[in-house]
């Protein structure tokens, strides 16, 4: 069964994601002008190599806008494309593809406390081999894997471990995680609440934020320290999270948005970072942590209304721990709305190849929308249905916070 398991889910997955890889410069190789995130990518990388710090140089800086550990994945790029002559857009998406390996073995793992082994391994293999994944790692070679192998890490810790080596491993798996993307950090409220004892409460964040600022040690002794901290931080979040469509939408009417746009500049992330802990705040009473988490994403799902193609990986590896049929479900939607994207219009950039049919971006936006639908849906349904058992006043409370 072991060996079986090794084939299915590591040796096949990789060698078919490696070919696919190769095959396919993928849509960020080369946008609609001439220019992409490759070019950027390979520059950070060549930089790094050169000894000069990617944070010096002005006209990158609107691309830095992931953690410092992205910056270590990108000296090693491109320090393996160097040793290996292989190319550049290959290269970016090996360790994402094998992290997707492991966690479907973790999955493995936590599957089978539950579950037969054959099931266990079906649903394993249905994760690994899910078109998200070919999609996002493969095809269009962002290290999202990376990142979200953080997360179910930090999951698999949380289920599996007690005591001082349970939330010591969990918070340097989220704080290492979001040093290459913060998204982590969004499960920071659920899993801090998940712990029980105010010791864990306690030691949580500490050495969560603690390996996180820790990855800014090699930025520490240089000039450029505050642009490194503030870099990721960067961003506008009606740009991510629906309220540029609400701008659009009142433009259209002829409204002024001058003092919508100024006022989310200022207090985006202040109302993002509230949404999360209240959300996180009413989520947590779910029957399980596993649940919390997707209730978390779906809320994000749901406030994005357009959902940016690789957030739909976050909550992956979360559904296949389910085995439902929103697990089916959403990856039907959310890989059919990536495909259309993907394959029939952003992937013929990189190939060189005559601009799509309309009708495709129009699939591609139907099945954009069908997937906003069933995570507002997924969302409010349970919702109603544990509102009656859910005392949502207490919640807000300091007593809550404390107690176990």
């Amino acid at each position: 069964m072991k060996t079986k398991r090794i084939l299915v889910l590591v040796v096949l997955p990789i060698i078919l994601k490696l070919i696919l890889a190769f095959l396919i410069p993928g849509h960020i190789a080369v946008t609609a002008d001439g220019r992409g995130d490759i070019n950027t990518l390979q520059r950070i990388s060549d930089l790094q190599l050169e000894g000069k710090n990617p944070y010096s140089v002005v006209e990158l800086r609107r691309n830095l806008i992931y953690g410092p550990a992205f910056y270590a994945l990108s000296w090693f790029n491109g320090w393996l494309q160097q040793m290996t002559g292989l190319p550049y857009y290959f290269i970016i998406k090996i360790l994402p593809i094998l992290a997707e390996s492991v966690m479907a073995l973790l999955l493995f793992s936590l599957l089978s406390k539950r579950y037969d082994g054959k099931k266990a391994l079906l649903w394993s293999a249905l994760f690994v081999y899910n078109p998200l994944l070919f999609a996002i790692s493969a095809i269009h070679g962002q290290f999202d894997a990376i990142v979200l192998l953080a997360m179910l890490l930090a999951y698999y810790w949380f289920t599996t471990l007690e005591g001082a080596k349970r939330v010591a491993l969990v918070s340097l798996a989220l704080g290492i995680g979001a040093s290459f993307k913060y998204y982590p950090l969004i499960l920071g409220p659920v899993f801090f609440l998940a712990f029980k004892s105010v010791r864990d409460r306690v030691l949580f964040p500490i050495i969560t934020l603690g390996s996180y600022l820790l990855s800014y040690l090699p930025f520490a002794f240089g000039p450029y320290l505050s642009v490194a901290l503030t870099q990721p931080f960067q961003f506008t979040p009606q740009s991510n999270w629906g309220i540029a469509k609400l701008q659009v939408a009142l433009a259209y009417l002829g409204r002024d948005v001058s003092v919508l746009n100024s006022f989310f500049q200022a207090w985006g992330r202040v109302i993002l970072a509230i949404g999360l802990i209240a959300a996180a705040l009413i989520f947590s009473k779910q029957e399980s942590l596993g649940k919390s988490i997707r209730m978390m994403f779906y809320a994000l799902y749901t406030v994005s209304v357009f959902i940016h193609p690789q957030y739909l990986l976050w909550i992956l590896p979360f559904l296949f721990l389910a085995i439902r049929k929103e697990t089916v479900i959403f990856s039907f939607l959310a890989g059919a709305h990536i495909y259309f994207l993907y394959i029939f219009e952003l992937i013929g950039w990189g190939l060189g190849l005559p601009p799509m049919p309309p009708l495709f971006g129009a699939f591609s936006f139907l099945f954009g929308v069908l997937t906003w639908l069933f995570c507002a849906w997924m969302l409010i349904s349970s919702l109603a249905q544990d509102g009656k058992r859910i005392e949502y006043r207490r919640m807000f409370s300091v007593a809550y916070w404390l107690k176990g």
